[in-house]
């Protein structure tokens, strides 16, 4: 009896410990990995996802569906591929499609939230990846890890959308790699679009505020006229694109058509068929530390029309052979051989040079050299020689600037050498350095207010060279315009580069002396004036002493 009792007694508290402990493991214990995967609904065939929740594809689906294969229309959903394939056969829908409602049903006043595809890959469809349509879209959209190949369109195609986010895209033998239409405020990082039959990556239509980084655009194109690595068309504005590799593409390696204020930054464009970068127009698209060299047609080029078309640069780079820097502008540039022009009156410093057409604002250019310090900048203007203006000279870099406001070849010659007509004569050197510096503060022209006046309704550019200091000022009648810039040479001088006309005129502080002026302007256009006196002639044009 009391061993019975005794295992009785066992079994009992074994009974109550067991019935204390039970509730506590089912609240602490996690979930495991594979309970949470139950939970994901699985997906092996072309479906509509209406629902809330997880999804998975447990296998490659192929189907012919005239519609999209897996079409998600609701929020808050998950669709995970597992690495899966999704291919069509004879098929004219989606391969994934995030739209709300019925295909060819928009509701534009629902819009998806919450959404995410990923890791899958969709071939053979007429969009591998769409997320939205025309007249309905979606927002809070997220993909990652996708492939789309061989589609008859795009490889991946946002429309009408916005703050869509996409990393590790890659988009290759489609007709378009990645379209955005209408997209607003997205980004795509991690994008790949090669070999595709028209664009690698395509900005259309009202595409605006979007950020693309680290892009690889390579091979695209066909053989029609159509094709760039990347193309921005019709009222695109303000979209960023940074990091991106675009080569050996058919056509431009970047076309700007009829788009505004959109930027290229920290990019290469090597190797294309057509020009590096191409304005069919642009207006004010931006090239920010860009190198651009080894292309079929200009470092930048624009489509000869009617139309203004302007690009502004801030470290465009022709390899490591030149780079130049200009507010907007419809200069065409190209790299050039310098040992082809006429001869010039010193020796050449670099066989590099830099050939520019159709420059309407200064142009800051510079060219790699082995000697700075004995090397000036020089343009052939299909005429003659020009010394361009404010050199500049950066050892530890090895390069010579100037600014250059005319059309022609530019080139560094040596500035050590004597061999130009206009040098000074023997009998000049006589004169003591006491007259030459006694002469000097007379011709001295500074310290006061300078202003640049119009004196005819023309429009004309011009620059100064100040050693000291200047700024933009206002008089009663005429005051500095925003647009004027003022550049400073680090040796001691600053470059004033603006523009005037129309019987108005600039205003600027000096504090210092004005060494240089320098306008295509007929003299009867304008006139100079420091404190109200005239002093258009005492101030020497570039190299005007030499």
């Amino acid at each position: 009896m009391q061993r019975t009792a005794g295992r009785g007694q066992a079994a009992a508290v074994v009974v109550v410990v067991l019935a204390l402990l039970a509730p506590v493991a089912a609240v602490a214990a996690p979930p495991s990995t594979a309970a949470a995967t139950q939970q994901a609904q699985q997906v092996d065939s072309c479906r509509v996802i209406d629902d809330p929740g997880e999804y998975e594809l447990v296998g490659n689906v192929t189907a012919s569906a005239a519609d999209a294969c897996i079409h998600v229309a609701a929020s808050d959903v998950v669709l995970d591929g597992n690495g899966h394939t999704i291919a069509g056969q004879n098929a004219s829908g989606d391969g994934v499609l995030v739209f709300r409602g019925e295909d060819g049903s928009p509701t534009p006043e629902s819009a998806l939230e919450n959404v995410t595809v990923r890791n899958l890959t969709a071939t053979n469809w007429s969009n591998g990846v769409a997320v939205g349509k025309l007249d309905g879209g979606g927002t809070d959209v997220h993909l990652s890890g996708v492939t789309a190949r061989e589609n008859r369109y795009a490889g991946l195609r946002l429309t009408d959308v916005e703050n869509v986010t996409a990393r590790n895209v890659t988009a290759t033998s489609n007709d378009d790699g990645v379209t955005l239409w209408e997209v607003q405020n997205s980004t795509l990082r991690d994008v790949t679009a090669r070999g595709n039959g028209e664009y690698g990556v395509a900005l259309l239509q009202v595409a605006r505020g979007n950020t693309i980084r680290n892009l690889t655009a390579t091979g695209n194109g066909g053989e029609s006229d159509r094709g760039a690595g990347v193309y921005f068309s019709t009222d695109t504005g303000d979209n960023d694109v940074a990091d991106a590799t675009v080569g050996d593409n058919r056509g431009p390696g970047v076309q700007f058509s009829d788009s505004f204020g959109n930027t290229l930054r920290d990019s290469v464009v090597a190797g294309n068929d057509g020009a590096g970068v191409f304005g069919v127009p642009a207006y004010e698209d931006a090239l920010r530390n860009v190198t651009v060299r080894a292309n079929g047609g200009p470092a930048v080029g624009h489509e000869s029309s009617e139309l203004d078309s302007e690009f502004v640069a801030d470290g465009l780079h022709l390899g490591d052979a030149a780079s130049l820097s200009f507010p907007a502008n419809p200069v065409t540039v190209e790299r050039a051989d310098a040992t082809g022009l006429p001869e010039p009156p010193r020796p050449l410093a670099t066989e590099d040079a830099v050939a520019l057409s159709s420059v309407e604002n200064a142009v800051t250019t510079t060219l790699s050299v082995d000697d700075p310090a004995a090397s000036s900048l020089w343009r052939y203007d299909g005429s003659g020689w020009q010394r361009v203006a404010d050199r500049r000279t950066d050892t530890d870099a090895g390069t010579v600037s100037g600014t250059v406001t005319g059309d022609g070849t530019v080139v560094a010659l040596d500035a050590s050498s004597q061999q130009e007509d206009g040098d000074r004569s023997e009998e000049d050197g006589d004169e003591s350095e006491a007259e030459e510096a006694e002469n000097d503060a007379e011709e001295a022209v500074g310290d006061g207010t300078l202003v640049v006046q119009a004196t005819t309704s023309g429009d004309f550019g011009y620059l100064f060279v100040v050693d000291g200091d200047v700024e933009g000022t206002e008089t009663e009648n005429v005051a500095a315009d925003s647009g004027d810039q003022v550049v400073d040479n680090g040796d001691g001088t600053v470059t004033v580069v603006g523009s005037t006309g129309s019987n108005a005129g600039d205003a600027f502080e000096v504090d210092g002396e004005v060494v240089e002026f320098y306008t295509p302007a007929p003299a009867a256009d304008y006139v100079l004036e420091l404190d109200g006196e005239d002093v258009t002639d005492e101030i020497p044009e570039p190299n005007e002493d030499e």
